[in-house]
């Protein structure tokens, strides 16, 4: 369970030679890190594990080979699922802003330095510049201290000059006590949403997590989400239906259906055609079909 009382603050050490940190790690399911944040920059790639991501203010369907960047001080975590899943692997690059700041010095590559410090969001990388930078990572451990150092520009130039990416949550201003206690109770929220939508959820539950009252919760939640709950607590849960579909294929619609909250197989067809612009049939076999060699 995370703990929704607090963000950890971790504390980033270097080793030996390094200027930047890069590991490459398998852990349980249940010794994933909780919400934290820390100083420095991170590229993340989940190689393996599925359930979902908090980032900053949001949090959505977390998949396999997802690769996020996260700038510095971005509250994040991931939350996998524990169903035919024992462990999780990632590799991840931590690296300070001050390093950024020092190859901005050189002419040729003051171009990272200018769109990192014009990065207000995480953001999650896709397509080709995904599978390039995804090569890369891989080699990071395998070089000497230069070969290391040479890779991670190799990285931060290509993140510079990707083409494929999308927004994911914009950077909090710190300053801000009002905004920063909206991500504080929006962030407590969310955790309890990810630890307890498999079951009934009322909104008496969530207005308690976030210690206001329902009428208050109502309009907090709105304000910072832009939907109202219990659209939004439907979205989540037929995103998380989706994503079983396609990894328990032996599976029935009809389970999938009741694993995620739902209590009645009818309305969750219909919500999922709603939402998804099909049915769960449907959309199996239109996702196989555009994944096929």
């Amino acid at each position: 369970m995370i703990n929704l009382k607090k963000i950890n603050i971790e504390q980033v050490m270097l080793t030996g030679n390094s200027s930047f940190k890069c590991f490459h790690y398998k852990v349980g399911i249940d010794d994933a890190m909780p919400l934290h944040r820390h100083n420095e920059w991170e590229l993340s790639w989940i190689i393996k594990g599925r359930g979902h991501h908090i980032i900053g203010d949001k949090l959505e369907s977390a998949h396999e080979q997802e690769l996020i960047l996260l700038p510095p001080n971005m509250p994040h975590c991931w939350i996998f699922d524990k169903d035919k899943q024992e462990y999780t692997e990632n590799i991840t690059l931590q690296f300070a802003d001050d390093l950024i700041i020092k190859l901005g010095t050189f002419k040729e590559l003051s171009l990272i330095d200018e769109f990192f410090h014009q990065l207000k969001s995480g953001i999650e990388i896709t397509g080709a510049d995904a599978e390039k930078l995804k090569s890369l990572l891989m080699d990071v451990d395998k070089k000497d201290d230069f070969g290391r150092l040479i890779t991670l520009v190799e990285i931060l130039h290509g993140i510079t000059f990707m083409e494929s990416y999308r927004e994911i949550s914009e950077i909090t201003d710190s300053n801000s006590k009002m905004r920063m206690e909206k991500i504080s109770r929006i962030q407590k929220v969310y955790c309890y949403i990810s630890n307890n939508y498999r079951h009934s959820i009322r909104l008496k539950d969530v207005a308690e997590v976030a210690c206001i009252s329902e009428t208050s919760f109502c309009s907090f939640f709105k304000d910072v989400t832009r939907c109202r709950f219990s659209e939004y607590l439907c979205r989540f849960r037929i995103d998380m239906a989706a994503n079983m579909l396609l990894n328990r294929k032996d599976f029935p619609i009809s389970d999938i259906c009741y694993d995620v909250g739902f209590n009645d197989v009818p309305h969750f067809n219909r919500m999922f055609r709603r939402i998804k612009g099909c049915t769960p049939s449907e959309y199996c076999r239109k996702w196989h079909y555009a994944h096929a060699e």
